[in-house]
């Protein structure tokens, strides 16, 4: 007996649900032994309380991302001042991972 269409027991996806998936989670390559994996992530800027820059780096021996804190003395600054300081922090900080800085 069924209460709802919800609780059908002989569920089977109709042709127009299994041919027509907009995203296919097993076409997506997962292997971190990539050489083209950068060890980075770009920074970005933090608009909080205390301002700040961060970037994420990969630890080779965890193979996990360690967020870093970059700060320059960025909340010295006030409105509009701080905000050109941070942009110009934060480009600083991304051209230096690209150049291979590693923390």
């Amino acid at each position: 007996m069924l209460t709802s269409p919800s609780q059908q027991s002989n569920f089977e996806p109709t042709a127009s649900h299994s041919d027509s998936v907009g995203f296919r989670f097993l076409n997506i390559n997962t292997d971190k032994s990539r050489t083209d994996m950068k060890p980075y992530k770009l920074a970005e800027i933090y608009r909080g309380k205390d301002w700040f820059v961060f970037f994420s780096y990969l630890n080779p021996t965890t193979q996990k991302f360690k967020r870093y804190k970059v700060y320059e003395n960025i909340n010295r600054h006030k409105g509009s001042e701080r905000e050109q300081y941070a942009q110009k922090l934060k480009n600083a900080v991304n051209e230096a991972l690209k150049k291979g800085f590693n923390p």
